[in-house]
């Protein structure tokens, strides 16, 4: 895009960024909001809950629980991490903004 008064080889490119709002709660184009986000999240914790107590209820040495924690502990922070990123949303006016 050439800008009237700039040198004829600077070609000036828009800020895409800073037209972008960037949120959690708000519903975007992937994720289904927070009622979506809340939902998804039940599970993982609901998992980890469940492992800890089926882990002491079954009779095993105390080092095996940390072959289920472990793992847990790495694949519930990759998929809540994954489920709580701040998604791209459009503003009410049609417009996006860049939110702090």
């Amino acid at each position: 895009m050439l800008v009237h008064g700039a040198a004829p080889n600077e070609v000036r490119v828009p800020d895409l960024e800073a037209d972008q709002e960037w949120s959690r709660w708000r519903a975007g184009t992937t994720t289904l909001g927070p009622i979506g986000r809340v939902l998804t999240t039940l599970p993982v914790v609901a998992f980890g809950i469940g492992g800890i107590f089926l882990v002491r209820i079954i009779p095993m040495p105390a080092y095996a629980s940390y072959f289920f924690l472990a793992p847990y502990l790495v694949i519930a922070y990759l998929v809540l991490r994954y489920i709580w990123a701040r998604d791209r949303v459009v503003t009410k006016t049609g417009k996006q903004k860049r939110s702090g």
